[in-house]
């Protein structure tokens, strides 16, 4: 997977893909 550094460059970016990939860990649990 590749990811576009310049969102890691915005701290809400970064929390926001965060959230997302660990709100899809819970619901594919």
């Amino acid at each position: 997977m590749v990811v576009t550094p310049i969102f890691f460059k915005d701290r809400l970016s970064a929390s926001f893909w965060g959230l997302m990939s660990i709100g899809l860990t819970f619901c594919d649990s």
